[in-house]
């Protein structure tokens, strides 16, 4: 029995393996998963989710939440889009049965991450359109483990092996989300972006949700591009040697 909890959360993970690329859209087929697979997947399980709560006891419990988990293995390097926005995984739409999920990707070689891994936004990128940037989504968001140097045989998801692995942000993109926990691990380095290009920084951050009103206070309008943010998850950075990043010219 747990007691006195602000929520309680239970992850059914269905676990992808031997597979190297991850697309947005189209089929899933041998190494390449999409995320449109993903969702599919997702919305199948939460169909199920009345009766599993009810078998747990928890029907109607608004504190309980079952969370759809989704585990990437790969045996070599795993990579994540091809830098095209086409290939942003965006999830902020991603949402069986109404609740976030926890994805986790586990890769044995190196973990590229060529576009942009967003949740918590409108939209995957900085900018909605043209200048006008993305907004906050209500309620809660993803969390990620992202590994690279993988330790396959490891019951921990976050453990990785000694290896010479690194994980990847390439320059301009950004892993990032709401509410959710960002969690990454390396075999051997951390690299965000490209020193050869400053010009384009790679960003990891957790944004939190819109806060909540407060008396007798008018927020900024959106236009402002200011906003006040509650609740943002822990982001948790592990390397076995090193985290490179560019200088920023600020």
């Amino acid at each position: 029995t747990v007691t006195g909890a602000n929520s309680v959360a239970v992850e059914a993970v269905k676990v992808y393996s031997g597979k190297s690329t991850l697309t947005a859209t189209g089929a899933s087929s041998g190494t390449t998963l999409s995320l449109a697979t993903v969702n599919t997947d997702n919305t199948t399980f939460a169909t199920n989710g009345s009766t599993i709560k009810g078998r747990l006891g928890k029907t109607g419990d608004l504190l309980f939440h079952l969370l759809s988990g989704v585990e990437v293995r790969s045996t070599g390097d795993l990579t994540l889009g091809t830098g095209s926005a086409a290939t942003d995984w965006n999830l902020a739409t991603s949402r069986a049965g109404g609740e976030a999920g926890v994805l986790t990707l586990r890769a044995a070689g190196n973990l590229l991450i060529k576009s942009n891994l967003s949740d918590g936004f409108s939209s995957a990128t900085p900018y909605s359109t043209g200048t006008t940037p993305a907004t906050l989504v209500d309620g809660n968001s993803w969390s990620y483990r992202l590994i690279a140097g993988a330790d396959g045989a490891a019951a921990d998801p976050m453990a990785v092996a000694a290896v010479a692995k690194d994980f990847i942000l390439s320059a301009g993109k950004l892993v990032r989300t709401g509410t959710g926990d960002i969690q990454i691990a390396s075999g051997r380095d951390i690299k965000l972006g490209d020193i050869n290009q400053p010009a384009l920084p790679s960003v990891i951050y957790s944004a939190g949700r819109a806060a909540d009103p407060v008396l007798n206070f008018t927020p900024p309008l959106t236009n402002q591009r200011a906003y006040f943010t509650q609740d943002g998850g822990d982001v948790s950075l592990e390397a076995s040697r090193d985290i490179v990043g560019t200088a920023s010219s600020q």
